[in-house]
């Protein structure tokens, strides 16, 4: 295997861990969100004033956090696809 192969590899490996770390960050954040947006709803239902307005504003961020997540899969997908092909050329 070539230098320059190796060191494209390498990069891609670098980039999968980086992706995967943040991912980890990602859908931990999506979670509490979540947790945050039902216990509004809970104290919408208890009559406590407020609730409703957390249990959108977390949800919707619990979503958009999810997208990213989403999206950080996909690429993770294909930097290992490209990482195959490359040791497919070795």
């Amino acid at each position: 295997m070539s230098e320059n192969l190796k060191s494209k590899i390498s990069k891609i490996e670098d980039a999968i861990k980086e992706r995967e770390a943040m991912l980890k960050k990602l859908q931990a954040a999506a979670k509490e969100r979540h947790e945050t947006a039902d216990m509004g709803w809970w104290l919408t239902l208890a009559g406590a004033q407020g609730g409703t307005a957390v249990a959108v504003t977390e949800g919707g961020e619990a979503r958009q956090l999810e997208e990213v997540a989403s999206t950080l899969e996909k690429q993770i997908t294909l930097l290992e696809v490209e990482k195959r092909v490359l040791l497919a050329k070795a």
